[in-house]
């Protein structure tokens, strides 16, 4: 069962380990704090399917978030006056787009509602300011259609 519940992390692990067309495809995911069996049995099925599909050639891999993320912080954000405070900024929301795809990003800018220090949700224009760094940068965009 490629889902099982890791207990030194207390969370579920996503494993997928199959051979396809004769080459071996492996996959680990730790799965975020509080998801229940059944939402991890649901993203089994979807990730298993998904990475099914791109090791047999029916799909291409969809780019991730953080790829973005990083290929904007090497290659764009160094040149920028406000470099530190991006690099903060993109740290402090990494876990809400940690893994994800660039089709989840508007349901990503929609549920993200990050707590600050007193416990308070923080304003709209953090929140804003937080999503829009990586988002539109030409240089990642560009960068990762090129690969």
């Amino acid at each position: 069962m490629p889902i099982r519940f890791d207990s030194r992390n207390q969370r579920w692990r996503f494993e997928f380990d199959q051979v396809i067309a004769g080459q071996r495809q492996r996959a680990s995911r730790l799965l975020p704090k509080g998801y229940t069996k059944a939402e991890a049995q649901k993203f089994d099925l979807e990730e298993t399917k998904r990475l099914h599909s791109i090791a047999t050639g029916v799909s291409k891999p969809e780019p991730l978030i953080e790829d973005a993320v990083l290929l904007y912080l090497k290659y764009h954000a160094p040149a920028l006056k406000s470099y530190e405070n991006i690099v903060r900024e993109l740290k402090a929301c990494y876990s809400a787009y940690a893994g994800k795809p660039f089709s989840a990003l508007p349901a990503i800018a929609i549920s993200y509602r990050p707590v600050g220090d007193d416990k308070k949700l923080m304003s709209a224009a953090t929140v804003r300011n937080r999503l829009s760094y990586g988002a539109s940068s030409p240089a990642a965009s560009s960068a990762l259609q090129n690969e």
